[in-house]
């Protein structure tokens, strides 16, 4: 019998202390995006995907504040508005 891998979820509210810089949802979808830093000079941002509902992150990634803009872009080509 194999074991399965069951990972403890992560909340977004784990992210409460990091500076909220831009957060998108899209109508009809489960899934929304909060755009984030705990670095003082803003140069690493987090882009956190969580489920709406349940705020449980989905994905995490750390991009440089050079792409941010880039990034924006790509969520609202997809249909994503800042709330």
């Amino acid at each position: 019998m194999k074991a399965k891998y069951v990972k403890d979820p992560t909340y977004v509210t784990e992210y409460d202390s990091y500076k909220k810089l831009y957060e998108f949802t899209k109508l009809k979808s489960p899934i929304s995006i909060l755009f984030c830093t705990e670095d003082k000079d803003e140069w690493l941002i987090d882009i956190v995907k969580y489920r709406t509902r349940s705020q449980e992150v989905t994905n995490h990634f750390v991009i440089l504040r050079k792409d941010l803009e880039r990034w924006i872009e790509i969520y609202t080509k997809q249909g994503f508005v800042e709330k």
